[in-house]
Order: structure tokens, then sequence, then C-alpha cells
């Protein structure tokens, strides 16, 4: 059975965790202007803002999860070009 690597939803996937992570950043910076200014109250509690950042840790680690596997897909990919071509390397 022929594997073909999913690169593409790989990538979509960096994309989404990356748009998570800016969310994140913008709620808690959002955040911590608002208890900055006199007047206006913060709308994170302490819980909320935890839950945030174990979001952040879940989701940096599935980054790196998904980085190793573009690496391997591109090493794959690199065999199967070389072996195309009859064990010469292409650049």
């Amino acid at each position: 059975m022929n594997r073909t690597p999913h690169i593409n939803s790989r990538a979509e996937d960096v994309q989404e965790i990356a748009e998570a992570i800016n969310t994140i950043a913008h709620l808690v910076n959002t955040d911590l202007a608002r208890k900055g200014s006199e007047g206006i109250d913060p709308f994170l509690t302490d819980v909320e803002l935890g839950g945030l950042m174990l979001a952040v840790e879940h989701l940096s680690t599935r980054t790196g999860d998904l980085a190793e596997d573009l690496f391997e897909d591109e090493q794959r990919l690199a065999r199967l070009s070389t072996d195309r071509d009859g064990g010469e390397v292409r650049s």
C-alpha cells in the first residue's frame, strides 16, 4: 500500500494552531490592558487565565508533533524522489 503524506492537512493544522495561539494572546493582552486601566474591570479570572495557558501548552506540544511529522514526510519524499530518479540526488 502506497502511503501518501498528508502535508496539506498538516499545514492547515499548523495554521489553525497559530490562529488559536494568536487569539489566546490577544485575550490575555486585552485582559492585562484592562487591569492596568483605572475603572475598567478585567474579564478573565485567574482560573480562566490558567486554562488559556494550559491550552497554549497543549497547542505548542501539538505543533512540535506536527513539525516532526512534516520533517518525516520531507525525508520520505526526498527518498521517493531519489528512488524515482535512479539514485541521482536532485536539487
